[in-house]
């Protein structure tokens, strides 16, 4: 990842729990190790789809996936205008949408999702706040203007930043945020959305933390180099279908002995469908990464007017200052809703391996895999028999990657090369 994507994947300070926990029973890991031993699966690599030189499979920016059981996908592209589907075959069937601003037409499609029983497709824009909905066949069956009481995106102050998902009954929500910079401790919140100028039901709301910062993945040639950063804070996630939304919090680690993870599914009517606490053994973050980190930033801070009239040292006290470094890292790298409405929680073993816990749409944990720390980091949806990830391919081009689900523990098929 670049560094304008990792400065902006900073600015973007990350959201800590504000709906506290309960006496639930938690499952005790210890040093990443389940006591009650579930199935174990494993990942076999299937598919690819992306391309240096196809016709309609050279991504240039793949924002989410929207798989079905039979191995098809739909692959959002915000600069294509829209989605692309796949059949089970990796073929490309058709797309929904382009670039524009009327019915069917989009500026940047951010979300996307199932609308109802019937295959119908929802895909929602913050740039222009609105939500299309296009048929099993990709064919428009409505598009219409959303807002959040009355308040859409604030793109000239940047100050809240809202974007929309569907939720069960094809209620459609938006999710507020507050830019970070200069609002500490800023609520983010998710209510139905209307036109209205009343409070609405908040569903969830969740608070920003100050002391959140990505972590790089330690690559297979040694720590200390910046690769994807690690969400260091709570997630929010959506099920496919919008039966739940998910948030997944933990406490900050001071020790490697343990650290608490929640994991919550929340209705659309704000009540807690159920939730999951896993006691998990943070792994160390090698002082190498420490020090990558705040190299990094102290070469970034030069481009600011304000740190471009100091010395390199005082910019690089002022960098420590700004940023408080974990010593662990987070436990939770990736949190994947299933088509089923479970959820997949990935969580370092070590340096090198994720192990991931399958649960099912009650919280309950059906099995666990272990995978490579890069491949859990990529992962983007689930559903039946197959797993998805978005990762990057030669020259910096996204690349989707399927994987079958097998029972048993091993490595899987290797992958292949563009």
């Amino acid at each position: 990842m670049g560094k304008s994507n990792l400065a902006a994947g900073c600015a973007c300070l990350f959201l800590t729990f504000a709906t506290g926990c309960d006496d639930a029973p938690a499952t005790e890991l210890a040093r990443g190790r389940v006591a009650h031993h579930p199935t174990s699966f494993r990942l076999e690599f299937d598919l690819q789809i992306g391309s240096l030189d196809g016709a309609n499979d050279v991504f240039t920016r793949v924002e989410a996936l929207l798989p079905r059981a039979d191995g098809s996908v739909v692959v959002l592209e915000p600069t294509a205008g829209g989605a692309l589907e796949f059949d089970e075959e990796g073929r490309f069937v058709r797309q929904m949408g382009r670039i524009g601003s009327g019915p069917a037409e989009f500026q940047f499609p951010l979300h996307l999702g199932w609308w109802g029983k019937e295959g119908a497709i929802w895909i929602s824009d913050p740039i222009i706040s609105r939500l299309t909905v296009f048929s099993a066949t990709g064919d428009l069956v409505h598009s219409r203007a959303v807002s959040l009481g009355g308040r859409k995106t604030d793109m000239e102050s940047g100050s809240e930043f809202i974007t929309y998902r569907v939720m069960e009954d094809s209620v459609v929500v938006g999710v507020s945020e507050i830019t970070p910079w200069g609002v500490p401790n800023s609520p983010v919140t998710v209510a139905p959305a209307s036109d209205g100028v009343g409070q609405p039901l908040t569903i969830v709301e969740l608070e920003r933390s100050e002391s959140s910062i990505p972590i790089p993945i330690l690559t297979q040639g040694g720590g200390g180099v910046m690769e994807d950063p690690l969400p260091d804070g709570p997630m929010l996630r959506f099920s496919p279908d919008g039966q739940f939304a998910f948030t997944v919090s933990r406490t900050n680690p001071v020790s490697n002995d343990s650290a608490l993870v929640v994991a919550t599914a929340i209705d659309v009517n704000g009540a807690i469908g159920w939730r999951r606490h896993l006691w998990v053994s943070p792994v160390d973050v090698p002082s190498q990464v420490r020090d990558s980190i705040l190299t990094f930033w102290e070469d970034e801070v030069q481009d600011f007017p304000y740190f471009g009239e100091v010395s390199p040292q005082q910019s690089a006290s002022a960098v420590e200052q700004m940023l408080d470094l974990p010593r662990f890292y987070p436990p939770v790298i990736a949190a994947v809703p299933t088509g089923e409405n479970g959820l997949w929680l990935a969580i370092p073993a070590d340096d090198r391996t994720a192990r991931v816990h399958i649960l099912d749409d009650t919280g309950s944990e059906e099995g666990v895999l272990e995978i490579e720390l890069a491949l859990a980091r990529t992962l983007a949806a689930a559903t039946g028999s197959y797993a998805w990830a978005i990762s990057e391919g030669p020259f910096g081009i996204p690349v989707v990657k399927r994987f079958r689900i097998v029972q048993g523990v091993g490595p899987g098929l290797p992958e292949p090369t563009l």
